[in-house]
């Protein structure tokens, strides 16, 4: 991949593990605090204005017929600002920024659970493998009511995520209930450091690959060649194809998805950027090293594939290495970078626009599928499912056929310049 140094840098100076929706559409760079290339014609905050800040908070602080908290108002002045410049720009308190960068690192010390917030309260849409919470028997669609006996009704998902992360050996007990209606019950669950395991696998009949990536964390690159590996070992050989499932995947880190794409392409562009910033400017192009070694490749998306999925998607459609199937994607074409703050909280904030190797970009558009499937899914729905579930689905059997019709290997790309 020919990605600026400088931007190297930023994506591995170092984005939520309890899958709350929050990261629907991201494709994120970190920022080392340190942006050198500024555009010098860039407006700042001249003296007036400054000063006319600070008499509004003045007066405010000491004529408002209230007390209030001029820190408080200042931080909901500025969030309220940056959210109105598009969907996907926010700023991010203290415990939101770490919350983003345990998801990016893969790992965090909790029990291991996926929270979502639904009519009447709070819902586990996920246990991860191995997590203390699989362990203990939660379940997938356990309804949470309390946390060490306090209850969780007016909390919102962020607040029970705070409140289900600590120390590790610390112990949590929790009154939940085995889904809507039935019985709670009280359960105690110790902390400990869980991995979030974003790439799972299966071998299918015929000798062919099943991998679902869940979404582009730091470590996504490094479990997909393992997980590719040991399909191979069970194999006894090259697979005979593979379908990569990228269906309910919002994206993530940047880095990651031009990694997974230029681990089945050998030669042509990944991802075209543009923005303000000079390293926000660049042309990522794959390198020799198909994982598959030309295997014929199915790539599964639906209205949930956004952002890192869409970059993969489009660049494996565009070099004519692999057939798309399924449902439009989202169809969010840009960047955000995650610049801390001094106040351990960060902002998030558009920094690009991609394209894909034809120069299209998908900005409210979405990416067509090659093989239109039926009606739009739940990115939820499609997300809560577990292995065995996916590999039963029409799309998995969909995906299988349109394989067991290819050539049994691509002998050369066709890569756009």
């Amino acid at each position: 991949m020919a990605l600026p140094t400088g931007l190297l840098r930023q994506l591995r100076a170092g984005a939520l593990p309890l899958g709350v929706g929050l990261l629907l559409g991201f494709a994120l760079t970190v920022s080392s605090g340190v942006r050198a290339h500024r555009d010098p014609a860039a407006p700042t905050l001249s003296a007036a204005d400054t000063r006319l800040l600070e008499s509004v908070l003045t007066d405010i602080g000491t004529d408002y017929v209230d007390r209030v908290d001029l820190h408080q108002l200042l931080h909901r002045g500025l969030a309220d600002t940056v959210a109105r410049l598009d969907p996907y720009s926010a700023l991010l308190d203290p415990s939101e920024f770490a919350q983003l960068k345990e998801r990016t690192s893969g790992t965090y010390c909790g029990i291991g659970v996926e929270i979502g917030a639904v009519t009447g309260g709070i819902e586990v849409t996920r246990v991860h493998q191995s997590s203390p919470a699989e362990r203990a028997g939660i379940r997938r669609g356990d309804r949470l009511y309390a946390v060490n006996g306090g209850a969780i009704g007016g909390d919102d998902t962020h607040a029970v995520a705070a409140r289900l992360q600590g120390p590790p050996g610390s112990v949590l007990t929790l009154t939940l209930a085995h889904g809507l209606g039935a019985d709670p019950f009280e359960l105690s669950v110790t902390r400990a450091p869980v991995h979030i395991v974003t790439v799972t696998s299966s071998l299918l009949e015929g000798g062919v690959g099943y991998v679902r990536i869940s979404y582009f964390a730091d470590a996504t690159p490094a479990e997909l060649e393992r997980e590719l590996n040991a399909l191979k070992r069970r194999n006894g050989g090259a697979l005979a194809g593979l379908v990569l499932d990228l269906r309910a995947n919002p994206g993530g880190v940047l880095e990651s998805g031009i990694a997974v794409a230029d681990d089945f392409l050998d030669t042509g562009v990944i991802v075209r950027s543009v923005g303000r910033d000079r390293e926000a400017n660049f042309v990522a192009r794959a390198t020799p090293g198909d994982l598959l070694s030309g295997r014929p490749l199915a790539v599964l998306i639906d209205n949930g594939s956004a952002s890192a999925a869409e970059i993969v998607a489009q660049a494996l459609k565009d070099n004519q290495r692999a057939t798309l199937i399924g449902r439009k994607s989202f169809g969010k074409g840009s960047v955000q970078t995650i610049m801390p703050l001094s106040d351990g909280g960060a902002l998030r904030l558009t920094t690009a626009r991609w394209s894909g190797p034809s120069g299209a970009s998908l900005t409210g558009v979405g990416l067509e599928p090659d093989l239109a499937l039926a009606a739009p899914t739940s990115p939820a729905a499609v997300s809560g499912l577990s292995l065995q579930a996916a590999l039963a689905d029409s799309d998995v059997a969909a995906a299988v056929d349109v394989l067991a019709r290819a050539p049994a290997a691509r002998l050369a790309q066709a890569p756009l310049p």
